[in-house]
């Protein structure tokens, strides 16, 4: 709604005058989430649709960043959950063959997280760990990027926490599941990398699963009150 605001002419007399303009946000914005990622977030979508959508007690929006170095910390601010997806458009090239390149690119990524914490002291930082492919190859890298994830970048006092559930999109030979995964690129390639719309629905609830989580865990230690020694 727009609300006319003014000032009748000779309302007010000599002297000076004040204007005061009272906003409201909505509550719902206590859970704004920006999600920046490449294309496998292309398809998560922001609205109040149940069936295909975050829905409305979670508003957002999401920013485009295919590789490491796309990623925009500044887009971040003003969200209250950030969550970021992104890395294997790096470690899917053909000159990251070895661990320490491996490391060089995670180093990348934590400087972009840090940067992240300092622009937005206040907001809950969720990472996605780098998704299940259909390549044992990839898969390796895809490994070894996460496990420094959860043995370095969660315990560098960052405030930082991952995405859990991503074992659910793997068959059983550790591959990304033909359940869940796209089939062929548009000039019939095979595509190793992209979700369809059935693993975009399964990661979309993994995100939701561990924001709505977060806020659950909060809003009990809120109720629980201060703790006593007695």
């Amino acid at each position: 709604e727009f609300f006319r605001h003014r000032i009748d002419a000779g309302s007010v007399g000599e002297g000076v005058r004040y204007s005061l303009t009272f906003r409201s946000v909505n509550w719902k914005n206590r859970n704004s989430t920006a999600i920046v990622g490449d294309s496998n977030t292309g398809k998560l979508a922001f609205g109040s649709s149940k069936q295909n959508s975050f829905g409305e007690l979670m508003p957002g929006q999401r920013f485009w960043a295919a590789k490491i170095e796309d990623i925009d910390p500044i887009s971040c601010c003003g969200y209250n959950n950030i969550v970021v997806s992104c890395g294997i458009n790096n470690l899917k090239l053909s000159n990251v063959r070895s661990r320490e390149d491996i490391e060089r690119l995670y180093s990348m990524y934590k400087l972009k997280m840090r940067s992240i914490r300092q622009l937005n002291t206040r907001a809950n930082i969720f990472v996605v760990p780098i998704l299940p492919t259909g390549s044992p190859d990839l898969n390796d890298r895809a490994l070894a990027f996460n496990q420094l994830i959860f043995n370095d970048l969660e315990q560098s006092g960052l405030g930082v926490a991952h995405v859990a559930g991503l074992d659910d999109l793997l068959d059983s030979n550790g591959l990304l599941s033909g359940r869940f995964s796209r089939k062929f690129y548009n000039d019939g390639r095979k595509d190793v990398l992209h979700l369809n719309p059935n693993g975009v629905r399964m990661f979309a609830s993994m995100i939701k699963s561990c924001i709505f989580s977060k806020l659950k865990r909060g809003a009990e230690r809120r109720k629980s009150g201060p703790r006593t020694l007695r």
